[in-house]
């Protein structure tokens, strides 16, 4: 069909005229008689209706392992059992320690809220780094696959605990479980392929702390049944005391380090400065010194900034600091490879010259030789 026509035909419909009722009755009869009518379904009986729900729940328990589970359900519910107990005391490798996994996966389903269910994260991260400080540093790789599950909790926690927590007890006692947790990540000992996620840890579990302070010092003192000011301050006490641990901590490092070595530097965006590691170090130590004043004053939300704002040039002045003494182990140790090599090379060469002398001496000179 060409425009033309299309043109034509449509202004013809400008003379055809029909009544709008007539159109709208002919219209539904048509869309009434395009519907089939089924009957209606006769209600289920009881063995329609259980056969039904019971294949349901068949296709959704294919792929749940049944007698784990419900081993599982009977650990929780039955927790003074030895069985239990020997279950809960497991560590990787025995045979109940896939029961005791699978036992903190049916705690956490049986929670409903977020702030039990953040509780019951830090619970489980607390029970990998009570296996932690059980396993030897020999088992590198177990020791990696433990502190992957701990940061993944330690992560789950911190989630659902930062959007929950509207109490000072509430606080308090996410402060404990996470200063306990800062406390200890700090003593283990782990191998060399569980290094890296062990800084990963160490990162979370500082995070996490520095976040239950701020929420101690926002709802302490709301009535008297919350935290005292008192407990407030030793929580400040003891958080300063480790920093300046980790100080003390950075200063054996920088002492280490060659006297001709450039020193390493600190990029602080904070105060926007790059200083020498061992300045950042020193005015770590004031801004310390500071906060402690602003404890022993009540003025906890000041003392919070200068904490955090030490704990941040801390942070990223031990990283800086490791990192040169890293390299400095590298390059001692590609310096003892160049020297023992050059001594094998003087040795070879030497016993190349002995051995060819040897053979100038025992040579005998004959006189067909002279010939």
């Amino acid at each position: 069909m060409s425009d033309r026509q299309l043109i034509k035909q449509l202004s013809e419909l400008r003379s055809f005229k029909q009544s709008p009722a007539l159109w709208r009755e002919q219209t539904r009869a048509r869309i009434l008689n395009s519907i089939k009518v089924e009957p209606a379904r006769a209600k289920w009986n009881f063995s329609e209706a259980f056969a039904l729900h019971f294949s349901t729940l068949r296709l959704q328990m294919a792929p749940v392992p049944v007698m784990p589970t419900l081993m599982a359900i009977l650990v929780v519910l039955f927790g003074s059992v030895p069985f239990v107990r020997a279950a809960g005391a497991s560590l990787p490798g025995s045979p109940l320690y896939s029961l005791k996994r699978l036992t903190e996966q049916v705690q956490l389903s049986l929670v409903s809220s977020p702030e039990k269910q953040g509780f019951t994260y830090l619970k489980i991260a607390k029970t990998r780094l009570s296996e932690l400080q059980k396993i030897s540093p020999s088992d590198s790789i177990i020791q990696a696959r433990l502190l992957v599950d701990y940061n993944r909790s330690l992560s789950f926690a911190q989630a659902d605990l930062q959007a929950t927590i509207t109490t000072g007890s509430q606080a308090a006692q996410y402060d404990a479980i996470s200063s306990g947790l800062s406390d200890n990540i700090r003593k283990l000992e782990v191998g060399t392929l569980a290094r890296l996620p062990y800084v990963a840890s160490l990162q979370l579990t500082d995070r996490l702390a520095g976040d239950a302070l701020a929420m101690l010092v926002a709802t302490h003192g709301a009535n008297e049944n919350e935290t005292t000011p008192t407990a407030v301050a030793a929580r400040f006490d003891s958080q300063i005391d480790r920093i300046g641990l980790k100080l003390d901590g950075i200063e054996t490092k920088l002492n280490r380090l060659p006297v001709n070595k450039v020193a390493p530097r600190v990029v602080l965006e904070s105060r926007e400065a790059v200083l020498p590691a061992r300045e950042a170090s020193r005015q770590a130590k004031e801004a310390l010194a500071q906060a402690k004043e602003l404890v022993q004053k009540k003025e906890f939300t000041l003392a919070l900034e200068k904490v955090q704002e030490v704990e941040d040039i801390t942070n990223k002045t031990e990283a800086v600091v490791d990192k040169a003494e890293k390299a400095g182990e590298v390059k001692g140790v590609q310096d003892e490879v160049n020297k023992s090599e050059s001594q094998e090379g003087i040795k070879a060469g030497s016993e190349e010259v002995n051995k060819s002398e040897s053979q100038d001496t025992n040579t005998k000179v004959t006189p067909e030789a002279i010939k």
